[in-house]
């Protein structure tokens, strides 16, 4: 992720992770915090089926959102 200027900005993405496929990008945040509560609570959402959902750092990557 980058700010208005195009300097690098540390951000986090919630993906959605399956066994058998690519992680999908379900939210990026750029506090950890936020991030994080949102991928508890996908993932009491989603307790009982295959996929998880993780948080990972950007590293100040270009991220697309699905």
């Amino acid at each position: 992720m980058f700010n208005n200027v195009g300097d690098p900005i540390e951000g986090f993405l919630v993906l959605e992770c399956h066994p058998e496929r690519a992680p999908v990008t379900v939210a990026t945040h750029q506090c950890l915090g936020n991030a994080e509560e949102e991928s508890m609570v996908l993932n009491e959402m989603a307790e009982g089926t295959e996929f998880t959902f993780v948080v990972r750092e950007t590293f100040g990557c270009i991220v697309e959102t699905v």
